[in-house]
């Protein structure tokens, strides 16, 4: 799926395969997700997705000032989270593995997917199913 637009809303119902994202300042609500690569750049908005992790599946997020929401519904791996001025949080499955103040690293057992998040404002919140 490849998706590139300046403002507007896409939302699904479920997908697999790779997924490509670029806009300036929308809505995404993707959900029952089974892609097994993400490439989502935005500048402003909101950006939702629900998917599983595919082992050695590479996922890519950045964002300027945009709110980006993880749901990992199966799978794992290691995720990075590059920031500025960021509200990290994750539920207990995350194992934080280093933070300091230009990232914050994690660990969700159950695979080897690769998840860079790269942001200077907005709040990420990671979650598990």
């Amino acid at each position: 799926f490849h998706f590139d637009f300046d403002d507007g809303e896409v939302v699904m119902g479920e997908g697999r395969g790779t997924l490509d994202m670029e806009y300036d300042d929308g809505e995404a609500d993707i959900r029952n997700g089974e892609f097994t690569n993400v490439n989502v750049d935005m500048d402003d908005g909101d950006f939702n997705l629900s998917t599983t992790l595919a082992d050695d599946g590479a996922y890519s997020f950045s964002s300027d000032d945009g709110n980006i929401d993880l749901t990992i519904i199966g799978g794992g791996g290691n995720f990075r989270i590059e920031l500025d001025d960021v509200r990290v949080s994750a539920d207990s499955d995350f194992v934080e593995v280093q933070r300091n103040e230009n990232y914050t690293e994690y660990r969700l057992d159950g695979g080897t997917a690769n998840v860079h998040i790269e942001t200077d404002d907005g709040d990420i919140r990671l979650f598990t199913q």
